[in-house]
């Protein structure tokens, strides 16, 4: 109304630390390569199982990060910010999609994932 601040805002000031986030997002777009070899290499199945951990690990890496006291500055949101930028996240779900409809192929259509 008075066109003044009823609280004035602080200057929030947060530590980052880029090195453990880029090591995380590192590991995770590594093992996400190794997936897309399994498909490669035909073995469906063990692709769509390290595929579901994987992103198991990110949903719970996320998780975890934002229950934390940094909250949204933790390494493993960040981490997780570095996969969704990189598109990893959306290449796994690819790489699911393609194991899964490459081994229905492969098996005649009345196959099951276990």
């Amino acid at each position: 109304m008075n066109d003044s601040w009823i609280h004035k805002p602080k200057k929030y000031q947060q530590e980052i630390n880029f090195t453990s986030a880029r090591q995380k997002a590192d590991d995770i777009e590594h093992q996400a390569n190794i997936a897309r070899n399994l498909i490669n290499t035909k073995r469906y199945k063990q692709a769509l199982r390290m595929i579901d951990r994987l992103k198991k690990k990110i949903k719970n890496m996320r998780m975890a990060g934002l229950a934390s006291s940094k909250q949204e500055f933790s390494v493993e949101n960040i981490a997780f910010k570095i996969l969704r930028r990189n598109d990893t996240l959306g290449m796994l779900n690819d790489l699911k999609t393609k194991a899964y409809d490459s081994m229905i192929q492969v098996n005649g259509g009345d196959s099951e994932i276990r």
